[in-house]
């Protein structure tokens, strides 16, 4: 077995020891969650729906590495930052106590587009480009079984 794939079996047997054999913070952090990322100030009528003024998007998430690799479920709220309590309000309310335009809301950034799709996404497509200009890796003459034959002695 050439250096090469000997190199990509090893990777490939470490990612999978850390997926399945270890508990998720030894594995580089949590695998699911949820995180409420501030929007903006909401005033005294978001103190009087969730007794807080923060504006916030709730979502939850799925990362490795501490990079978010999936989110889904977003939901404008409420939330007590320090008591990590929150309450659900439609986007029509936030963008009232905002004091903007509905249509001028947004998802955040990187719920929309999470950190780990872009830097796991980009270390593939450059695997790829590489593989494709590099081309099929040719065999050496060790890798191949011997041919039946006469025995030598």
């Amino acid at each position: 077995m050439n250096a090469g794939r000997r190199f990509e079996a090893s990777a490939a047997a470490g990612v999978l020891a850390l997926l399945l054999g270890t508990t998720p913070a030894a594995a580089g952090g949590k695998f699911l969650g949820e995180t409420v990322v501030y929007v903006g100030d909401g005033g005294h009528d978001a103190w009087m729906i969730g007794r807080s003024q923060d504006i916030g998007y709730k979502y939850e998430y799925v990362a490795f590495l501490w990079l978010d690799l999936w989110s889904w479920g977003g939901t404008y709220c409420v939330h007590q930052r320090f008591e990590h309590k929150y309450v659900p309000i439609s986007p029509a309310q936030a963008a009232q106590l905002l004091k903007r335009d509905e249509a001028s809301l947004r998802p955040p950034f990187w719920y929309r587009y999470p950190a780990g799709l872009l830097v796991f996404g980009s270390l593939g497509a450059l695997a790829g480009i590489a593989r494709a200009i590099r081309g099929p890796v040719p065999r050496d003459a060790t890798d191949r079984p011997a041919a039946p034959g006469p025995d030598p002695t």
